[in-house]
């Protein structure tokens, strides 16, 4: 987990074991962070699993993520914490930051 800005400056690194249930210990790390940043305008995740970005939902994760099939992340985590949250599968968020900072910064890409 970290803090950054709109130019991608990140102003602090968490490192945080996964524990189960997951969406209790995103919620509680996340109200943690506010609590020290409460500037934080919105929230990004990305995550395992087969995921529903529009309604923010996780429609699938295997087994080793239990418990996370099904849950409702966005709506949740909006109402917690009263912040925008965005969601989308973590490989489609790692290639948005490489577009963004990475490797492909700059480059014009076309997704068909």
């Amino acid at each position: 987990m970290g803090v950054l800005d709109s130019d991608m400056t990140i102003y602090k690194d968490y490192k945080v074991p996964t524990s189960f249930p997951l969406y209790d210990l995103l919620e509680k790390e996340i109200l943690s962070i506010i609590e020290e940043f409460p500037d934080v305008e919105a929230i990004g995740i990305g995550t395992h699993g087969f995921v529903d970005s529009n309604k923010g939902r996780i429609v699938f994760a295997s087994d080793l993520l239990p418990g996370w099939t099904g849950t409702e992340v966005k709506a949740q985590l909006e109402k917690a914490t009263n912040r925008r949250v965005e969601i989308d599968n973590d490989a489609n968020v790692a290639a948005l930051a490489e577009a963004k900072i990475g490797a492909a910064k700059n480059i014009i890409v076309l997704f068909a």
